[in-house]
Parts: C-alpha cells; structure tokens; sequence
C-alpha cells in the first residue's frame, strides 16, 4: 500500500514550502487548549508573495451552498479535501442554511457552523465574522452576493464559480477566481500555486 501523504508533503514526501507539518494524531484523543498530546492545532500557511506581500493564514471561512453544495447537498470530493485542508487551517462553516442540511454538513466536515439570522441580510454577518477573527489571518471562500462583503475583508478571498454560478459582486471583490470548490481548496493544500497566481 503507497504512502498517504500529509498535506505538508510534496509529491517526494518533502515539506511543501509555506505549510507547516501537523504534529502526528494521537488515536483517540481530542484538542485540550492547544496543550498535551492531543491533536494539535492547525498550524497555518505562510507565504512570501513577490513584491513583499505575506500571506499569515490561520482560518478558512467556507461559504455552503453554492460555494461547497447544490441544493444543500455537498458536492462529490468536497468531505474529503475540507478534511485535509483542517489539517492545517481552522475551518468555519458560514451559511443561512436556506436547505436546512447545515448542521449535517458542519458534522460530515467536522467544521464550525455559524448559522446566520433568517431574514437578515447575510453580508454584514459574513464580514463580522472576518472581524473577530483579524482580517489579515483569514481566507474566505463563497459565490454570493452575501459573500463579498467577507471575500473582500479577508486577507484571501476567493470566489467560486460554480454550479449555482457566481455573484458579479463576489467576483469583484475577490482576489482570485477558481471555477469549483476543490480547485479552491487544493490552494490551501498546495500553496505554491496561491504564489504563482499572486504574483505581480
């Protein structure tokens, strides 16, 4: 049987520049305060960009429906690469759960839900949570109108252009473009390329 590579591995089993590696899982245990032997904490990315620019990444915004699932429903491989992405950033689920499938899918992500208002505009919410968290230690994915408002807050926004298609405003306030979720997420798994389309 071949070798699973972390996410902080290249293909020769090499770090990857700018993903720190996780420290190995303790079967069974779970994260107390970031101390012990339990499983660690997401380290982060960390990026020199040319021109001087840095990336300082601890957190992944994740908008659901339309950016990760159709009709509610995640699309196929997205369970997958959350999971290897949490390994090295703290994931967090954003969404107005218009399906009311959202705390099935936080649970199959093993990821933070954050349920917004009903009947509150959701860009305002979406932009607070960047807040709290600091802008500069943030990256965001989502193809809303409601998205933009946190895609242009973040220190990396990314807009998906999905099955459900993508917002003009989300477009416009993202740094980059990618044309479905996995590509988007494999960023995060291969930093390299965030540098290449970075780069002045």
């Amino acid at each position: 049987m071949g070798h699973l590579r972390r996410p902080s591995e290249a293909l020769d089993g090499n770090p990857r520049p700018g993903v720190s590696s996780p420290s190995p899982r303790v079967p069974g245990s779970i994260l107390l305060s970031g101390k012990g032997d339990s499983v660690p904490e997401p380290k982060g990315i960390h990026l020199t960009l040319p021109g001087g620019g840095r990336l300082d990444l601890r957190y992944l915004l994740l908008d659901l429906n339309g950016t990760l699932a159709r009709d509610g429903r995640l699309l196929p491989g997205v369970a997958e690469a959350v999971a290897r992405v949490a390994e090295v950033l703290e994931v967090r689920l954003l969404t107005a759960d218009t399906f009311g499938t959202a705390g099935e899918v936080a649970r199959a992500l093993g990821a933070r839900l954050q349920t917004l208002p009903a009947g509150r505009p959701g860009g305002p919410r979406k932009a607070e949570a960047v807040q709290s968290l600091g802008p500069e230690g943030v990256a965001a994915m989502g193809n809303g109108v409601n998205d933009a408002p946190m895609l242009r807050l973040a220190a990396l926004g990314i807009a998906v252009l999905g099955p459900e298609g993508c917002a003009r405003e989300a477009l416009e306030a993202a740094r980059i473009l990618v044309k479905d979720p996995l590509e988007g997420l494999e960023l995060f798994l291969y930093p390299d390329r965030l540098v290449a389309t970075l780069r002045p």
